[in-house]
């Protein structure tokens, strides 16, 4: 994972730095971080980086600005404001950042966000490459639900389109389980992130779709529904 902190004041570089360092050795996850000084640089080379650290007060420069054209730049780029004030906050809305981190930044402050960002990141980049079902590489946030019958497996995709697999939905829920994908009923596994409500019996997807929802799936499906909401807030 590739990070760049844009920020002016050495200390606060510093202090970032040691709060990326214990959090993703702490998980174990590869990781490189630069420093960018210039506005420029930063907007020509977003692209190559996955998570940005952007201060706001930066003296002549206004980051929420920066921030509004990195995100037009590089739209997977996970933002996320850092500030001594809460009155930017809600300036950071219209940068869409992930979250923001109110100065000095806390250990504990910064690992409950950061959770959450590598999550979205590692559900937005993470695929399905089979050749046995596809050419190309299925994004797993393209899936709004895989379903099981006449032994084969059906994915559902956003742009409607359904690939057709001989695995079983057995062999799907312990790949997706990972990804906020949930069993709703013996044939279906849902991806929790395109439900908008549970009814008592079916499921109601984000493209309207009813997906029917059984007694016996019921308790551990909403779990993961709630889970997956709050990984999203």
């Amino acid at each position: 994972m590739k990070i760049m902190i844009y920020e002016d004041n050495e200390l606060d570089i510093q202090s970032l730095k040691n709060c990326i360092d214990t959090f993703f050795s702490k998980y174990s996850i590869p990781y490189q971080v630069d420093v960018c000084h210039a506005s420029e640089k930063l907007l020509e080379t977003i692209y190559n980086y996955n998570i940005l650290f952007l201060d706001i007060e930066l003296g002549n420069e206004n980051g929420i600005h920066i921030g509004r054209i990195a995100k037009r730049k590089h739209k997977s780029c996970h933002i996320i404001l850092t500030s001594k004030y809460k009155k930017y906050l809600i300036d950071g809305y219209s940068v869409k950042a992930d979250c923001y981190l109110l100065k000095p930044i806390s250990q504990e402050q910064f690992n409950v966000n950061l959770k959450r960002v590598v999550h979205e990141y590692s559900f937005d980049t993470a695929s399905i490459l089979d050749k046995k079902i596809s050419r190309k590489r299925i994004l797993l946030k393209d899936i709004l639900y895989i379903e099981y019958y006449d032994r084969h497996s059906y994915i559902k995709l956003t742009n409607k389109q359904r690939i057709v697999t001989s695995y079983s939905l057995g062999y799907w829920e312990n790949k997706l389980k990972p990804y906020s994908f949930s069993q709703c009923y013996r044939s279906y596994l849902v991806n929790c992130r395109f439900v908008t409500d549970i009814k008592q019996d079916y499921v109601l997807l984000l493209n309207e779709e009813h997906i029917p929802l059984s007694r016996g799936f019921k308790k551990n499906f909403i779990s993961s529904w709630l889970e997956s909401v709050e990984n999203q807030l």
